[in-house]
């Protein structure tokens, strides 16, 4: 006799390949977004090594796997495509630009670039033996969800995502606090106006879709070029939070 009062929990752990199928669709959601958004080009895909890998495990999968990759995709579509401005190309940041007129940037680009690369808050970054990429990766793992808007701008952007991953590394590893700054990157030629971090001899891109691939050659094309790198700001932007 089935007593009614019973209850019974059944529990199923996620096995490797359950992770495996997860992590696939999160890299190609990331695919799409940078299509969609014009990261990328569609034509690209044929010489790209992460959509050979891709095209690669999605061959080996069952059509049981597959039907959960398409699921899992879309999931992680409608989260990572939330956020436009994670996956705009150069083109949309000088958008945010349009109310300089053409002769006003000549004008910068002429004379003020010139001397603010020559007098400007440039400083040499110190030569790091340590390299620090298992604490870069576990920070960066916090920095997956999406952060609080720490300067109540009303906006959730490179910002919020730096002075997160700061906080979280003064955090947990307290004694190698100063090896992470945070560093701003403006670039009047391409329009690039963006922060990001500094951790040893790294330039971490806390904005990542994935955490393993986190330096800032990984996220960027040609519009990121470290001889625009501004340093010694970490503690104005620190003040930011509020």
């Amino acid at each position: 006799m089935i007593d009614n009062n019973e209850i019974k929990l059944v529990t199923r752990q996620e096995t490797f390949n359950d992770l495996a199928v997860r992590e696939l669709a999160k890299g190609r959601a990331a695919c799409i977004c940078r299509i969609q958004f014009g990261r990328c080009k569609r034509s690209q895909c044929s010489s790209c090594i992460v959509h050979k890998r891709y095209t690669s495990c999605l061959n080996q999968m069952s059509d049981y796997d597959k039907l959960r990759l398409d699921t899992y995709t879309t999931e992680e579509y409608n989260v990572l495509s939330a956020i436009p401005e994670r996956w705009r190309t150069n083109k949309s940041y000088v958008l945010h630009y349009v109310g300089f007129v053409a002769v006003l940037i000549l004008f910068i680009i002429m004379f003020i670039l010139p001397f603010a690369i020559i007098s400007g808050p440039f400083d040499k970054p110190v030569k790091q033996r340590k390299s620090y990429t298992k604490e870069i990766i576990y920070v960066m793992k916090y920095n997956q969800n999406k952060p609080k808007d720490f300067n109540k701008d009303g906006l959730v952007n490179c910002i919020d995502y730096t002075l997160n991953f700061k906080l979280n590394w003064d955090k947990y590893f307290p004694d190698i606090k100063d090896e992470c700054q945070i560093i701003r990157n403006r670039n009047f030629i391409t329009g690039m106006n963006h922060l990001f971090i500094k951790v040893g001899d790294t330039f971490v891109e806390p904005w990542a879709w994935n955490p393993n691939y986190f330096r800032m050659e990984d996220n960027w094309d040609s519009t990121y070029n470290p001889k625009y790198n501004i340093y010694g700001e970490t503690e104005r932007w620190l003040r930011e939070v509020k």
